[in-house]
């Protein structure tokens, strides 16, 4: 897919589709940069390639977007990253923390004029994805709600100025998990606050757009590992700012 340039941003919606905003359709292709979602926080490749050079890469391969997984407990920690040997062909990156180092990777991104989506894809740093890792909700008993949410408004605001940053997907791959010693499911608008993953991606797109209004879209997955979005039939969100919402959907 083409390249967007400058003066096609920001991005809204328009019925099903994503247009610029001349109202011109904008397609997504993008590849999954991951492993800040993980438990090093890095993300992946910057022991082998310089980042400038992977974001080059990957524009030149004919991709415009990038979707870059993080963690909550990334934001919330901001660890140093001790690991040198992660950061072997990046050595300007050795001794930062974490949120730094993202900084870094999500810049040499918006300088090949890469979209970026900053999609939250677990709460603990940690491999995703199962029944098993404690991660299937939006929250876990080491993550509270208040924290994902704070979470996403500090990773907002921080690329309030990055330009190509145009989304921010709420949650990966909403599934059953493991909550105070009993197999959970997510729900969509039950009313339960610990399952209705509905009312939470309410509650939370509200702040990250009060926080950020202008030039972000927000991503909601559906449930059962993203492959549910029958319920938006009957009961859709309707984010507080008009023409910003995408419904993700995996396909296996």
């Amino acid at each position: 897919a083409p390249l967007v340039t400058p003066d096609q941003l920001p991005l809204v919606t328009s019925s099903r589709w994503i247009v610029d905003k001349h109202g011109h359709r904008v397609k997504w292709s993008c590849v999954n940069w991951a492993g800040a979602d993980q438990k090093d926080g890095v993300p992946g490749g910057l022991q082998h390639n310089d980042a400038g050079a992977i974001a080059h890469l990957i524009a030149q391969w004919g991709f415009n977007c990038v979707r870059i997984p993080w963690s909550v407990w990334l934001a919330r920690t901001n660890p140093v990253v001790s690991d040198n040997a992660l950061l072997a062909a990046n050595p300007a990156l050795i001794g930062r923390k974490a949120l730094s180092i993202l900084d870094d990777v999500v810049s040499v991104c918006t300088r090949e004029h890469l979209m970026v989506i900053l999609d939250n894809h677990m709460s603990d740093g940690e491999w995703c994805c199962s029944e098993q890792d404690s991660n299937g909700l939006w929250h876990n008993k080491r993550w509270s709600e208040a924290a994902w949410v704070e979470s996403h408004i500090e990773i907002a605001t921080r690329y309030r100025n990055e330009q190509y940053v145009v989304a921010v997907e709420l949650r990966n791959e909403l599934r059953g998990t493991s909550f105070n010693g009993s197999l959970v499911q997510p729900t969509w608008g039950s009313g339960d606050r610990i399952t209705d993953w509905r009312a939470a991606a309410l509650r939370a797109s509200a702040a990250i757009l009060q926080a950020r209004p202008f030039g972000l879209l927000i991503v909601v997955d559906g449930l059962a590992y993203s492959t549910n979005l029958r319920d938006v039939a009957h009961s859709p969100i309707e984010l507080a700012v008009p023409n910003r919402l995408v419904y993700s959907a995996h396909d296996y």
